[in-house]
């Protein structure tokens, strides 16, 4: 059948070079976050670029003794295909979990995903087609960007202050009339802001009123170190024209891919259309771990376990920053989530800190991976606490700190 590559037969480098792939693959740039990770998995870095759990709080000996339980009583069940929705099970127990939390919703608003970002990948695939409009916050979630510009979405950019989604950005943008905004209310990524009540209930009023569809992501709303926990969007936002994502990521382990998407029961069927061409199903032995997990009530506890762990690190970074750092470095210490957002002046160039940090083995995020268009002011990084040890913590920052130092003393001295 196949013919000799050196022939020019089908088979040849040639041929294989005139491959046309689908124009949408013009907008699809791969993650300098993905990027930074592989290398620290191929270097000793301390890394302060993924937002990546702390593996040393993952449960492996509960998942371990829960997963041979599992095989060996329901073995069959849990290693053959399922239900594209998710194990009903797991559907019920997401519903319970998350009525405790103001969501009024039933096991069939419910769709159990490969991970959140496939949440985003689903509802993109049935909404989103050249040249539709998306509203999303400015600066927003890597993983979501790349998923809308893929689709050909017209991105909407609208800026944020410490209590959310500003309300001038909001009301200029829905002018445009977006079909759908994505927001992250809890601990956003990148900036960690924390939505005020005042401000989810007028950014939801106002789309509402719009009538554009809200897609309301929520990895991080557990990891609260200190206040108390509001409401979502969902809660304030009226109608059915809504989706809330969560995920299970963060509070048992990301390896299993289990997340999951509460929506309205006709939509949660169109979804999971969609899901059928996809995967078929998410993980059904990952679901039944998970499932097994929330059954015995363990994660109430382990979630305790880890913000306290969270918190306690996130603590270590403020107080090595305070120590570290020049005091023209701006940054606020986020009340949850995963990272600080810190703010450099102009004369300070990130690219040259990341490469002069790189060379000393400590790595970061650039702030203008995570803007919707270029950015008036590039002068931003991200820094991840939770998943470098503690003990490396301030060895890491006081490298950041003295290259800051370094790369401005020239600045700083024309300045005096």
């Amino acid at each position: 059948m196949g013919r000799d590559t050196r022939s020019g037969g089908i088979f040849s480098p040639t041929r294989c070079c005139e491959v046309k792939y689908a124009g949408r693959m013009s907008h699809l740039r791969s993650s300098s976050i993905r990027q930074m990770l592989k290398m620290a998995s191929e270097r000793d870095l301390i890394s302060f670029a993924g937002g990546l759990p702390d593996a040393s709080l993952f449960p492996t000996e509960t998942l371990a003794e829960l997963s041979q339980k599992i095989i060996r009583d329901y073995g069959r069940t849990a290693l053959q295909y399922a239900p594209t929705e998710g194990l009903p099970a797991l559907r019920e127990k997401v519903a319970f979990w998350l009525r405790g939390k103001g969501l009024e919703i039933q096991e069939d608003q419910v769709l159990i995903t490969q991970g959140s970002q496939q949440g985003i990948d689903l509802l993109s695939k049935l909404f989103l087609e050249s040249g539709v409009g998306l509203l999303a916050e400015n600066p927003s979630y890597l993983g979501a960007l790349q998923c809308f510009r893929f689709f050909e979405a017209r991105l909407y950019a609208a800026a944020l202050d410490e209590e959310g989604m500003t309300l001038e950005a909001l009301n200029r943008a829905v002018k445009r009339k977006p079909r759908l905004a994505y927001l992250m209310p809890n601990f956003q990524n990148p900036t960690s802001v924390y939505y005020s009540l005042a401000r989810r209930k007028a950014v939801t009023d106002i789309l509402a009123h719009r009538g554009i569809f809200m897609v309301e992501d929520d990895p991080y709303g557990e990891l609260i170190y200190e206040g108390s926990c509001l409401p979502p969007l969902w809660q304030f936002y009226e109608g059915v024209d809504k989706v809330y994502l969560g995920t299970f990521s963060k509070t048992i382990v990301p390896g299993l891919r289990i997340a999951y998407l509460v929506g309205n029961e006709g939509l949660v069927r169109q979804l999971a259309l969609i899901k059928q061409a996809t995967d078929l199903h998410t993980n059904n032995l990952g679901q039944w771990i998970v499932n097994s997990f929330l059954e015995e009530g363990l994660l109430p506890a382990h979630i305790e376990l880890i913000r306290d762990r969270y918190r306690r690190k996130r603590d270590i970074m403020a107080q090595s920053m305070a120590r570290h750092f020049p005091s023209w470095i701006r940054y606020r210490i986020p009340q949850g989530g995963m990272f600080f957002w810190v703010k450099a002046p102009s004369m300070l160039d990130p690219m040259e800190l990341l490469q002069a940090c790189l060379k000393r083995g400590v790595s970061f995020v650039l702030g203008s991976d995570f803007y919707l268009e270029s950015p008036s002011d590039s002068s931003y990084l991200r820094l991840n606490f939770t998943s470098v040890e503690e003990d490396r913590i301030e060895t890491g920052i006081s490298v950041i700190g003295e290259e800051m130092r370094n790369l401005t003393q020239g600045e700083i001295r024309r300045g005096q």
